[in-house]
């Protein structure tokens, strides 16, 4: 790192290095995935790292010693922000926040964190700048935004035109099986069942939101064995094989396991090692998250890209609405879900909690393995 000039005798880095740590500050300034600024208290720019160099299209020279707002990389929508975060940090107060910055490649989200460097209990003498690019992490969540919109609305039309006439239907039938012991209205009852189904998944789909506002710590291995049981699992059998916790909406974890051990036992009740033998379903920790994987037939190769579409189903008598509620709850915690084959050459689904991480890469190299995020 290049810096300016130096407070009685000991350089900016040397400063900064003895408040945060050398490594820790090598590793922020060094980090290729990573904008890095050093500012002074006013928000002069001392030093920028190469990322942000990058990102703005600009060179050293052409910012130090220019307030960061003013900067190519800062200077748009983001200038009054940072300014604003710029005063808190230099008060004592870490500040963050995401910050749209204009780039030569267009519009840029950084997640922007603006940290007070204080020598012990001396006045804060520097401020550092760290931003982490999270542009597609927001595309996604507007993406997901306007499908909600759509989503409400067909709930809406749903609840509203199909739940009265499914009543006068059921109830019609009621009164015709008690006149006549016929095999078609066995197979009209549960066709109406179905549509009845059909209905409290899409409903459930809308109802439980896209967002996660409150979040406890849970066993992964508590939640998985409480879903477990509230499904018709047969001889299908659980391994739970991780002491792992999370910090998530635990009812809403609890129905993604309860959707994906029912499709588990739904799906893949012929175990493709033996067909003899009962369904085994392990659920385990990944480095990146936490696994569903079954020993059954497995997913279609060509189902892999649309498991997660509403109203896809490999069964004559699915919903189709499963592991869309999977995916729109995993969706609301801001991680991500894959499908894919299973060691057993069943069926298994990966969960990320940190879909951001570039070191996620080992779970997405498995032999086709798709994601939804």
């Amino acid at each position: 790192m290049n810096t300016g000039h130096s407070t009685d005798g000991e350089t900016d880095s040397g400063i900064v290095e003895r408040v945060v740590g050398e490594q820790l500050y090598d590793a922020l300034f060094e980090d290729g995935n990573r904008v890095a600024m050093l500012l002074e208290p006013d928000g002069r720019v001392v030093d920028a790292n190469a990322p942000a160099l990058a990102l703005g299209g600009f060179d050293r020279d052409d910012v130090v010693g220019e307030p960061v707002w003013a900067t190519p990389l800062f200077a748009g929508t983001a200038s009054r922000a940072v300014r604003a975060d710029v005063r808190c940090a230099a008060a004592g107060f870490p500040a963050s926040g995401d910050r749209e910055v204009d780039t030569e490649d267009g519009v840029v989200v950084l997640d922007v964190t603006l940290q007070p460097i204080a020598p012990a209990e001396d006045e804060v003498a520097f401020l550092l700048l760290t931003g982490v690019d999270v542009t597609d992490r927001e595309r996604r969540v507007a993406a997901l935004g306007r499908r909600v919109e759509r989503l409400e609305e067909f709930v809406r039309v749903v609840s509203h035109d199909l739940r009265t006439p499914l009543s006068v239907a059921s109830a019609n039938l009621e009164f015709a099986a008690e006149r006549a012991d016929l095999p078609e209205l066995d197979r009209a009852d549960r066709a109406l069942d179905r549509i009845d189904a059909l209905l409290e998944d899409v409903q459930s789909v809308a109802s439980r939101g896209y967002t996660v506002e409150e979040r406890t710590r849970v066993g992964l291995g508590t939640v998985a064995r409480a879903a477990w049981a509230h499904v018709d699992t047969g001889d299908a059998t659980l391994a739970v094989e991780s002491t792992t916790h999370l910090l998530a909406d635990e009812t809403r974890l609890t129905q993604v396991f309860e959707n994906l051990l029912e499709n588990a036992v739904e799906h893949g009740s012929t175990p493709s090692a033996s067909p003899s033998s009962a369904l085994a379903v392990r659920v385990g920790a990944t480095e990146d998250g936490f696994y569903v994987a079954d020993d059954g037939s497995g997913l279609p190769e060509n189902a892999f890209g649309s498991v997660f579409e509403a109203g896809v189903t490999t069964t004559s008598d699915g919903t189709g609405f499963g592991l869309p509620i999977v995916e729109s709850i995993v969706l609301a915690h801001g991680w991500a879900i894959e499908a894919g084959e299973s060691a057993d050459g069943g069926a298994r689904f990966d969960v990320l909690t940190d879909p951001e991480d570039p070191d996620r890469a080992t779970a997405r190299q498995r032999d086709g393995v798709v994601a939804s995020q």
